[in-house]
């Protein structure tokens, strides 16, 4: 396994495999996720593997019909989702389905996700470093991020917790 031949492909596999967790940016594309993202995740399986997952989805219908299907596909390669998750509507959330204009509630909800990837990851440097400087704008790749900590899991003990209600 992992024999991969391309440098492109080789440097995919080692960047997935250094990361404990994810938070998945995804739009809505015909009720599902987009193939450019579904093929970059079938490249790869082994470096997917227990791992954990977040979503930000957007879309019409806020993206949750792109969030399903991609949870179908976590379980398949082994990661653990959050139920947390950020739907951001096109109609509501973007002016002229242009400017990114989020409502101060999924500021809120996007940082419970960082906040439960960051736990459920391990609490690693990668996802904690990443997530320390994450706003709504900078996760759904629109926009500059603001200096912000979301860690409400600080204390090892609520992290376990946390951990042991959604294992």
């Amino acid at each position: 396994m992992r024999q991969y031949s391309n440098p492109h492909t080789k440097r995919w596999s080692q960047k997935i495999d250094s990361l404990d967790a994810y938070i998945f940016v995804i739009p809505e594309y015909n009720h599902a996720t987009s193939a450019a993202l579904k093929n970059a995740i079938n490249f790869l399986y082994h470096e997917w593997n227990n791992k954990a997952a977040g979503f930000v989805g957007y879309g019409g219908a806020g993206g949750v019909r792109a969030v399903e299907n991609l949870r179908l596909v976590m379980g398949e390669i082994k990661i653990a989702d959050l139920r947390a998750q950020v739907a951001l509507s096109m109609w509501t959330n973007f002016e002229n389905f242009t400017t990114f204009k989020p409502h101060e509630q999924h500021d809120k909800a996007v940082h419970l996700v960082a906040d439960e990837v960051d736990c459920l990851g391990g609490s690693t440097e990668d996802v904690t470093s990443s997530v320390r400087s994450t706003s709504i704008e900078s996760a759904a790749g629109i926009g500059r991020a603001r200096s912000t900590n979301v860690r409400s899991y600080k204390d090892a003990d609520r992290c376990r917790q946390f951990r042991s209600s959604h294992l």
